[in-house]
């Protein structure tokens, strides 16, 4: 089991009211730092589409250039990054 995997399940365990650092997790996340723009599936079931930032840029774990504005179909529990360059 990940890391991911396991918080996933432990966050489908609060109930809502319930205090818990689990508790108002989503499926997936964008964050943009620094010229980076970091994009996580935390879900372990759906897919996701994500939209490949205007700048464009390399994605850092493949090493693919992607192009701007192009859809990139997030696999469960996987994670993207791109950097612009900037």
């Amino acid at each position: 089991m990940t890391l991911l995997s396991h918080l996933h399940r432990r966050a489908a365990t609060v109930k809502p009211g319930e205090d818990s650092p689990f508790a108002g997790r989503g499926d997936s996340y964008v964050m943009r730092y620094a010229g980076y723009t970091i994009a996580v599936n935390m879900s372990e079931t759906k897919r996701f589409a994500f939209q490949v930032p205007q700048h464009g840029g390399n994605e850092l774990l493949s090493g693919n250039a992607m192009p701007a504005g192009s859809t990139l179909q997030m696999e469960p529990l996987s994670t993207v990054i791109f950097y612009s360059g900037m």
